[in-house]
């Protein structure tokens, strides 16, 4: 589960994902869930939507897991981004920037 420092539920339904697997993301699905994301170590300076079939909410991170950057990726897009993480999510899930998110089990 992911939460901010108030406690409000970012995600309930986390996959953390670390080297190739991290490339693929939410490429070949259909949509993601409410209350669920992926949580991708980052391992270029781009995020890429290629193969996602729907739109998604892309919240970058820093190593302490506070908010740079969010915005909508649209299918089938590149953006380049600063961080060491990136969380995806459904498009209602918001977060404001420079908040801080907490991974819980």
């Amino acid at each position: 589960m992911i939460v901010n420092k108030e406690g409000k539920i970012i995600a309930r339904s986390v996959k953390i994902k670390k080297g190739w697997r991290a490339g693929v993301g939410l490429m070949f699905r259909r949509s993601i869930k409410e209350d669920s994301a992926l949580l991708l170590k980052l391992n270029s300076k781009y995020v890429h939507s290629f193969f996602v079939f729907f739109p998604f909410r892309a919240i970058v991170l820093n190593e302490n897991l506070e908010v740079v950057d969010e915005f909508v990726m649209k299918p089938f897009r590149i953006k380049r981004v600063n961080g060491t993480w990136i969380l995806e999510t459904n498009v209602n899930n918001r977060v404001k920037k420079r908040e801080r998110l907490f991974i819980m089990d």
